[in-house]
């Protein structure tokens, strides 16, 4: 990804051509509106080019709480951003979800539980202003799942975790 630095400030360009029949960008183009640069004045325009953040769609989380600052620490060791997660992974050691922990991540729809610690008192409107619509629950065995589906369904409903929620195997 290139950034266009004009005087030292980001700027975007105002129009990417592409070459024909292609997704690699044949020029940029940027317009200096009238009043922002004078005939005379010297200004300076770099380009520097970043690498594309890779889309990471699976996070997974194995600290005992997670909040939002733990979970996008966990997204940014993985290498990706906010919008491109879309599956939450909770490992064998969590014990706590914080309030909110997963509101910044609006493409999250699914949450996987592999930790057999949660309590109903440590995921008090956890999914509040979240995205996520499901819980797959993946602890163990079949028949061990089932048991933690059953218990779950206690734990993450409306009143309790703050959002309406579909648990499952």
């Amino acid at each position: 990804m290139d950034k266009l630095y004009v005087n030292g400030s980001e700027t975007n360009p105002t129009n990417i051509v592409y070459k024909p029949n292609s997704t690699e960008v044949a020029y940029y183009e940027y317009h200096f509106a009238s009043d922002s640069v004078n005939s005379d004045q010297k200004i300076s325009v770099t380009w520097k080019k970043y690498a594309a953040t890779k889309a990471v769609t699976t996070v997974t989380i194995n600290s005992a709480t997670v909040s939002a600052k733990t979970l996008d620490a966990a997204v940014k060791k993985a290498g990706g951003n906010k919008d491109s997660v879309t599956t939450i992974v909770l490992g064998k050691k969590v014990k706590k979800i914080s309030k909110g922990a997963f509101k910044n991540y609006k493409n999250a729809k699914t949450l996987v539980v592999k930790t057999k610690k949660l309590k109903k008192s440590k995921v008090k409107k956890s999914l509040k202003g979240s995205k996520i619509t499901k819980i797959k629950v993946k602890v163990g065995k079949k028949k061990v799942n089932k048991k933690y589906v059953k218990k779950y369904k206690k734990i993450f409903t409306k009143k309790n975790a703050g959002k309406k929620v579909k648990v499952s195997l």
